[in-house]
């Protein structure tokens, strides 16, 4: 009877070192893929950084390869996009924003108002600045004529 207990205690023994060496493995697996995981997001990064110094050398016509030029005309056409957009967004956010407030009282005024509501003094109209436009030469976008750079694709438009 002692012999087949220490077989069955050896046994329970044997099998407890090997789930102790199979969490360990485990553990160290886990491990392992968290080290994976970093190193991708790292390389991630340095191959995000290859293309944005790609990009910027076949703007600047230092790299020229058709291949990466048709991923550099598909990136331009989605600045534009973004451009237009950001802009239309400053519009809605500066026409909604057509107060000012009235330097007696402080009350907020619009800016089509002529008068304050609350005290009756005049409301001052500035006088709307008329800036001669042009279109960029570039990405066609219209532009400041005193820009010295376009803002949506980044061409010089000076001295061009």
């Amino acid at each position: 009877m002692s012999k087949a207990l220490n077989n069955v205690e050896g046994n329970i023994e044997k099998t407890l070192q090997y789930t102790d060496q199979r969490l360990f493995t485990e553990k160290e697996a886990v491990e392992a893929q968290k080290t994976i995981d970093g190193l991708r997001q790292k390389r991630q990064v340095f191959i995000s950084e290859i293309g944005m110094k790609a990009h910027q050398k076949i703007r600047l016509n230092e790299l020229v390869d058709s291949d990466l030029t048709i991923f550099a005309k598909y990136i331009e056409e989605i600045d534009k996009e973004i451009y237009k957009l950001a802009r239309a967004i400053e519009g809605m956010k500066s026409s909604s924003a057509n107060t000012d407030t009235c330097p007696k009282c402080n009350t907020v005024v619009f800016s089509d108002s002529k008068f304050c509501g609350s005290c009756g003094t005049p409301v001052v109209i500035p006088e709307k600045i008329i800036e001669v436009l042009k279109a960029c030469q570039k990405c066609e976008e219209i532009i400041s004529d005193s820009a010295v750079f376009c803002p949506c694709c980044g061409q010089e438009t000076q001295g061009v």
